[in-house]
């Protein structure tokens, strides 16, 4: 019995001894193959901001009107062809039904049935009952309802508030 219990211990030890040594050896790798952080080329600090140069600025000469004109296209096929921009344009569509979900709440729900039955055959011998007799052979039944959502507590126009908020999250 004493060894099963050692033999268990030690188990234990060993199980938490190997994901140790791999998030130990995957953080190791991830620093190893980290590049370098690229230097950056900034002006030098000054009292005056209004004075710096932005004429020699790699990143606004392509929004100047005289730069590659294929570049900014490309750019933009790009950023239209990005997998991002549809799951934003599909967050925004989701939010926007979620909220009209929500506020579906304030309105009344109509409701309308219609069912019928016939009966086979009301004959039945030695039948003594009166009752049996006066009932119609057949019978047809609508249902019109209308259901409004009076008072909550506040539940309804708390969904309504979330709702927008994620909207706007989403936009």
């Amino acid at each position: 019995m004493e060894r099963a219990l050692d033999r268990k211990r030690q188990e234990r030890k060993r199980d938490w001894k190997t994901p140790t040594l791999w998030m130990a050896l995957g953080v190791a790798a991830m620093l190893l193959a980290a590049p370098a952080p690229a230097q950056l080329v900034l002006p030098v600090p000054g009292g005056d901001p209004q004075r710096i140069d932005f004429a020699g600025d790699p990143v606004l000469a392509f929004a100047a009107p005289g730069s590659d004109g294929d570049f900014r296209v490309r750019i933009a096929a790009a950023v239209l062809a990005w997998p991002g921009s549809g799951e934003a344009e599909a967050g925004q569509a989701a939010a926007a039904a979620a909220r009209r979900q929500a506020q579906a709440a304030l309105l009344p729900v109509l409701s309308a049935s219609l069912s019928g039955s016939r009966s086979l055959d009301r004959g039945f011998a030695g039948n003594a009952a009166i009752v049996e007799g006066l009932i119609p052979r057949g019978r047809t039944d609508a249902q019109i309802g209308v259901d409004q959502l009076l008072f909550d507590f506040g539940a309804s126009s708390g969904r309504i508030a979330g709702a927008s908020a994620r909207l706007r999250a989403a936009r």
